[in-house]
């Protein structure tokens, strides 16, 4: 990026932050937002949810580039939460403590973001856009990161768990290691069939390993073909955790165990928890997969585009605060 700095008029710190109509107008594209995450996230909208969480992220950047007086940034934080927090906690039953809780953090983490991103503005001789996003979303996408986590996991019980909806997103994945046993292996086949099949092609080895076993009567045969069958069910029952039917589906099995396990982790731990566990979990999933290698993209180049946007139509422009150091003002 190009920035022809020098032609624009030299300017003394006191004289920052002077448009107020345009601070406000930016705090308030960075609420709606925000507002908007907040309802779809509220309504499971996966989809839109992430795309204006990259969008908040956006324009947190942003705000911490353009807006100069760290107290006005953190009263636009201020509003954004209490937003973030009025529209999930009217959408959704979420504990009090739980969103408050959850929403402080986020408030904390990306105020850190933002004085950060302040502190690398200031630093700077020229404006360079990619170091100051760079300080700003670890932080603040941390704290974002931390909040999804919690409200997602808070918002699941033992029931929506146990779902058979949520067990066929989980078990789907496993398919093809069983086939690796089983060829023609399908979660709808009958675990007799399975257990029989598996059976069949551990003999098969067996006797193509050792061509004695070909000589031995059939009825010996039959009993080494049991032994095998027999041993197992025996471990596949103990890694469940419950009897194996064999005249039911292998998801049958799959979803009572399932079901089993989950009742026996309600009985044994506080609910509250678990709740905390999963958003562990999900916070782990969330900032490899998310906030690693896709957030720091799309967002900087969300954020990019915005604040080129904003040069272009001149809500900023580029100036001079002594004759070496470039600012971004709101004029």
């Amino acid at each position: 990026m190009i920035l022809k700095s020098q032609s624009q008029p030299i300017i003394n710190e006191a004289e920052v932050d002077y448009s107020s109509l345009k601070i406000t107008a930016l705090i308030g594209l960075t609420v709606l937002s925000v507002a908007a995450f907040a309802y779809f996230f509220s309504h499971n909208n996966l989809l839109l949810s992430f795309t204006f969480s990259f969008l908040s992220l956006s324009f947190f950047v942003l705000q911490s580039l353009l807006i100069k007086d760290f107290s006005k940034i953190a009263f636009g934080v201020l509003i954004e939460t209490a937003v973030l927090v009025l529209i999930i906690g009217f959408y959704r039953d979420f504990s009090l403590s739980v969103l408050i809780s959850a929403s402080s953090i986020f408030f904390v983490f990306v105020l850190i973001g933002h004085y950060q991103g302040m502190i690398a503005t200031a630093n700077s001789l020229k404006i360079k856009f990619s170091r100051i996003a760079y300080a700003v979303l670890p932080a603040a996408g941390l704290g974002l990161s931390i909040f999804i986590s919690l409200m997602f996991g808070f918002s699941i019980d033992q029931n929506t768990i146990t779902s058979r909806g949520v067990f066929d997103y989980l078990i789907k994945p496993a398919v093809p290691a069983f086939r690796i046993y089983v060829k023609d292996f399908s979660l709808e086949m009958k675990a007799g069939d399975f257990i029989n099949q598996w059976t069949k092609n551990i003999f098969e080895k067996q006797v193509s390993a050792n061509k004695e076993l070909e000589m031995l009567p059939p009825a010996a045969q039959q009993q080494i073909f049991k032994r095998i069958s027999e041993d197992l069910i025996k471990s596949f029952e103990g890694y469940l955790g419950a009897p194996l039917n064999l005249d039911k589906s292998l998801s049958e099995n799959f979803y009572f165990a399932f079901k089993r396990w989950v009742e026996s982790l309600f009985d044994t731990y506080p609910s509250y928890y678990i709740s905390l566990a999963i958003a562990a979990l999900m916070f782990l999933l969330f900032r490899f997969f998310v906030f690693v290698f896709i957030m720091n993209f799309i967002v900087m180049f969300l954020a990019f585009i915005i604040y080129e946007i904003l040069l272009i139509t001149n809500f900023a422009v580029v100036s001079l605060e002594t004759r070496s150091r470039e600012i971004v003002l709101l004029k």
